[in-house]
């Protein structure tokens, strides 16, 4: 039966001649000019960690990051990186479907995101690209498109909580590196760089860690703050699930509206890619309801980085109220985007209850949580 089968399809296949159906079925390709098929030329997008220009162990791929291609100066097309970071274009000679379907000179720019910054210089890649009969397109690059790095600038903002001007002075090691007047109730924004430093009012002072995301310490003057030291919660120590509703009880404390979600388990989620602040996995709010973390005894939330999920809701906002019993003692508003973390660094003490709600009830990705409990 198995031998008839294969006879059958041999023939099929046109091995009516073959000493052997494999003979066929198996056959090297003899004409290289007819096997051209449409595939995807791609360029690579991304999050370059540790800012050193070169795509290296720990970068991870970037998505949503738009990229323009030009032949001989005439645009063809934008599109977004996907989730592996891969902006693609059709190419086929000849083909009027494909972006890329004549020899010519194309250029491949990046659209750099506000906020963000090029770290490997290659911004605008310009390449020849020629006839080639026998290739898998009909045409070749004559080059490579190299891997196109992005870090987001590090900042310090806030809100300003004091009850008379003054001026913010972010410092290192007792010297001040930047600073900025500021009024009651002012939003304010400072330039910084990774290390601990200290903001202070004059009147208030506390430690800030910048590490490799910009920081919102959400009201600044106006409560008390933690100290830096805590223990990192990243979600790496339930890897093997995809998706997971969080349990009461893990890492010690209660967990409600919130999921854990592998990078890569959502198609067409950026923000569940590039929310990944460590590792592979995060949590997120769900339901359209906000996310709530609680422990009678009390906690420290000394940071926490957050994103969205999704590129329609760039810019969405995460709503932020803490509670020391009965008591508000912290209520913030932290603008969120899709293409990487926010570390919102409020160092509050002793609260019992936190409470993430979405704005406009988009998922919102949280990772890296660093805390302590008693």
């Amino acid at each position: 039966m198995r031998h008839a089968l294969i006879l059958a399809l041999s023939a099929l296949a046109g091995a009516a001649q073959a000493q052997s159906p494999g003979d066929a079925l198996y056959a090297p390709q003899g004409d290289w000019a007819g096997a051209a098929g449409q595939i995807n030329w791609s360029t690579y997008t991304f999050r370059d960690w540790n800012g050193n220009g070169v795509y290296d162990f720990g970068d991870t791929p970037l998505a949503a990051v738009a990229t323009a291609v030009a032949r001989d100066e005439i645009g063809l097309a934008i599109v977004a990186s996907n989730a592996n970071g891969f902006g693609n274009f059709k190419t086929l000679r000849g083909s009027d479907e494909a972006v890329i379907n004549t020899a010519g000179t194309y250029s491949f720019a990046v659209v750099v995101p506000p906020g963000w910054r090029l770290t490997t210089g290659n911004g605008t890649q310009t390449i020849e690209v020629a006839d080639d009969p026998e290739s898998s397109t009909g045409l070749r690059l004559t080059e490579s498109i190299t891997p196109i790095g992005l870090a987001p600038y590090l900042t310090v903002s806030g809100t300003y909580g004091g009850e008379a001007p003054a001026h913010l002075s972010l410092a290192f090691d007792g010297e001040e590196m930047r600073g900025v007047d500021v009024q009651p109730g002012e939003r304010f924004r400072i330039p910084a760089g990774t290390a601990e430093m200290t903001l202070s009012d004059g009147t208030t002072t506390r430690a800030v860690a910048i590490g490799q995301s910009p920081v919102d310490v959400g009201v600044f003057g106006a409560r008390e703050h933690a100290g830096l030291q805590g223990r990192l919660i990243t979600f790496e120590d339930l890897a093997g699930y995809e998706l997971f509703k969080l349990p009461n009880g893990y890492q010690g404390l209660n967990w409600h509206d919130l999921n854990l979600i592998h990078r890569n388990t959502t198609p067409g989620s950026q923000g569940y890619v590039n929310g990944a602040s460590s590792g592979h996995y995060t949590a997120y709010t769900t339901n359209t309801r906000p996310g709530e973390i609680d422990l009678d005894s009390g906690f420290d939330l000394i940071s926490i980085e957050m994103s969205v999920a999704w590129r329609d809701a760039e810019g969405q906002r995460a709503l932020i109220e803490a509670w020391s019993g009965d008591r508000l003692v912290a209520s913030d508003s932290v603008t969120l985007s899709v293409l990487g973390p926010v570390t919102y660094a409020p160092a509050l003490v002793g609260i019992t209850r936190l409470r993430i709600t979405p704005e406009h009830g988009w998922q919102i990705v949280i990772d890296d949580l660093r805390v302590n409990t008693n």
